[in-house]
């Protein structure tokens, strides 16, 4: 992929001011990491913050990914 295509997730929001946050929540069969991006109106970060703390609460203790030697 490259870089511009993955800028496009996100570029329309940051463009348009919609406040967004991602939330790391576990890694694929083949170790890549999974999140869940929470996209809000303008003006309300506190509810994606809000969203964003709820769902680490539900997801628990983060966990790194093993390092590869």
């Amino acid at each position: 992929m490259q870089y511009l295509d993955a800028w496009s997730y996100c570029e329309w929001f940051n463009l348009l001011g919609f406040p967004a946050a991602v939330v790391p929540m576990g890694y694929s069969q083949e170790g890549l990491p999974i999140g869940v991006q929470i996209v809000g109106r303008p003006w309300e970060e506190e509810v994606v913050l809000a969203v964003a703390a709820q769902l680490e609460q539900e997801r628990g203790s983060w966990l790194a990914p093993p390092v590869l030697e």
